[in-house]
């Protein structure tokens, strides 16, 4: 397989997710988008670093997003630009997804007993 043919069939998947710009920018955009995420990550303190695969997942996932939207929102910008941008606001949106998550988590362990108090089965189920 030569370059041309393997840079075509990279270019199809490109294509094939929504993603209309050359492989070589479309990879630049991913390396500014993971190096910008790695430069938010650094400037956070120690403790708040618990999210780092996360955050690294939702700047590639929020970096290919950014890459298909390109030409609707800011055609003016170039794709690394709007990658890198998208790559920074990965650490936030991590930790937004774990509060998310926590606050799932606590509200779901209270909805057998809602549950239950609703129907009139007495205490959740709890014999003790």
């Amino acid at each position: 397989m030569t370059s041309a043919e393997l840079s075509a069939i990279i270019g199809l998947v490109l294509l094939s997710v929504g993603v209309a710009a050359p492989p070589t920018d479309f990879a630049g955009g991913l390396f500014m988008a993971v190096a910008a995420a790695f430069l938010i990550m650094a400037w956070s303190p120690p403790e708040k670093r618990r999210s780092y695969w996360l955050t690294l997942l939702t700047a590639v996932l929020f970096a290919i997003a950014a890459a298909q939207l390109h030409q609707n929102w800011a055609p003016e910008w170039s794709i690394q630009m709007m990658m890198g941008a998208a790559g920074l606001m990965s650490k936030p949106i991590a930790e937004g997804f774990l509060a998310f998550g926590s606050t799932l988590t606590t509200e779901m362990s209270r909805w057998p007993a809602k549950i239950s108090e609703k129907l009139g089965l007495g205490n959740g189920g709890d014999d003790a």
